[in-house]
């Protein structure tokens, strides 16, 4: 577990977290990078239930009741390291957006903690304002 998803999720350290990474692409080409963290204390053997054809947020649903109603993005642009230059097949040093989403329960509730990465020069965020 890393510092930043004990805040997250208010539990000790050395609990036990899942942290489960994604390269998703877009006509065979990555665009996404995505390091997920689920609290295994919350949701005990979602390790064994993800499967790569299935929304982590529909097994949350399903076999745990817990539906995600709201986020907050924390939105930051970074250089591209060696490693995600590799994985997103970029130049070493070209802008990505790191963005950091806590998702909350309909109790409000952090329920999953992801950090995005992205080529700044491959999309566009909107924000949009919210009652």
């Amino acid at each position: 577990m890393n510092e930043e998803s004990g805040h997250y999720f208010k539990i000790e350290e050395g609990s036990r977290v899942l942290e489960l990474e994604r390269l998703m692409y877009v006509n065979d080409r990555p665009l996404f990078y995505d390091i997920a963290h689920y609290s295994l204390i919350r949701f005990p053997d979602l390790e064994k239930k993800i499967a790569t054809d299935e929304s982590t947020y529909k097994v949350l649903s399903k076999d745990y009741n817990t539906e995600i109603l709201s986020n907050d993005k924390i939105i930051d642009v970074i250089g591209t390291t060696k490693v995600y230059a590799n994985y997103l097949e970029c130049d070493i040093g070209a802008n990505l957006f790191k963005i950091l989403k806590i998702a909350y329960d309909s109790n409000e509730e952090p329920a999953h903690l992801s950090t995005f990465m992205c080529e700044t020069s491959k999309v566009t965020l909107t924000v949009h304002r919210t009652k």
